[in-house]
């Protein structure tokens, strides 16, 4: 499917089906109907502010072809104790002085829409912070408004967001590295759609720091018990 305002043919990655943004390939990582509806709404100016912008940003990540310069340190996090091998992440996390240069690196990997969004909603990126949200995983609130909650998430590698569902549409563009689910696998510039009827437990890949944007119109729930008593004790 091509959408109505698209010069390019690439489809969109994630808890769907779609076509491989990098391989330009079908594949079979989710019910095609979660891509379509997206892509519909998004082509009749039908999608709130936050999720039109996400599909702004995946298109401007690929028209310019290339993953932007990976980002190898998060700024004001509250993150417990890791394992020694992350020493690097966590004493980065510490470093209040690098604070502003960090995001001069975090603004260069945003395609210009979301930037611009950032800068629409905040002013400035030193006013944003990030906040321990999981071990190993932090987030940053961009906005919060009745058409969809975006924020970021910045994700150690190797971490891993508890087993969740979701009681709406959920959006996730990857801007750094990658993660994968049951799924599959998402690297930067693929989208990962999901709704009521996916249940799933992202991981990120080892390789590098993951940041991801995330848009969603409704709270995660999180799954069993652990993931239950988790949500009603700290309202992840």
């Amino acid at each position: 499917m091509r959408e109505q305002h698209a010069t390019d043919s690439a489809g969109i990655g994630g808890s769907g089906a779609g076509v491989n943004a990098s391989e330009g390939k079908s594949n079979e990582r989710q019910p095609s109907a979660l891509v379509t509806a997206l892509l519909a709404d998004y082509a009749a100016g039908a999608l709130a502010e936050p999720f039109a912008v996400l599909v702004a940003a995946y298109r401007q990540m690929q028209g310019r072809g290339s993953a932007p310069a990976p980002l190898a340190q998060p700024v004001r996090a509250r993150a417990s104790t890791a394992p020694s091998d992350h020493a690097a992440f966590d004493h980065a996390a510490s470093d209040q002085s690098s604070s502003s240069q960090i995001w001069d690196q975090i603004s260069a990997i945003m395609p210009l829409a979301l930037r611009s969004y950032v800068a629409r909603q905040h002013g400035a990126f030193e006013t944003l912070e990030w906040h321990a949200l999981l071990p190993g995983i932090e987030r940053c609130w961009i906005s919060r408004a009745d058409g969809g909650d975006a924020y970021l998430l910045r994700c150690r590698p190797g971490s891993a967001i508890l087993k969740h569902s979701h009681a709406g549409r959920e959006v996730a563009l990857v801007l750094q590295g990658g993660f994968r689910d049951v799924h599959g696998r998402y690297r930067a510039g693929e989208i990962a759609v999901a709704d009521h009827t996916v249940e799933h437990r992202p991981v990120a890949d080892r390789g590098e720091v993951c940041i991801i944007f995330v848009v969603l119109d409704a709270p995660i729930r999180l799954t069993g018990l652990l993931g239950r008593l988790i949500q009603r004790i700290f309202r992840v």
